[in-house]
């Protein structure tokens, strides 16, 4: 089963979160201390961008450098481990 390169933080507000996106860094409170984890089982693991499979972030980036900033992305993620939990996202790029 591949993967692809997991998203380890989605910002609040980004094209990525209000696609639904979600990000491996996790927020750890304990008391008054506060930390952070990865967590690949509620992450997104990106598949492809525009149909083309994608094994490393900078095949990810390369996608997204070739896009016009006013053109959509086309991204094919798996939520965490489920082989079964595969779907298409749109994402516009923001650049800046």
């Amino acid at each position: 089963t591949e993967y692809g390169p997991v998203l380890l933080d989605v910002q609040k507000g980004s094209p990525a979160d209000d696609a639904g996106l979600a990000g491996a860094t996790r927020i750890v409170k304990q008391g008054m201390f506060q930390g952070y984890v990865i967590d690949f089982t509620g992450a997104d693991f990106v598949l492809a961008v525009n149909g083309k499979p994608v094994e490393r972030k900078t095949e990810i980036l390369d996608e997204i450098s070739q896009s016009l900033q006013s053109s959509d992305l086309t991204l094919t993620v798996r939520r965490g481990f489920n082989a079964g939990d595969v779907r298409t996202v749109k994402v516009t790029p923001k650049l800046g």
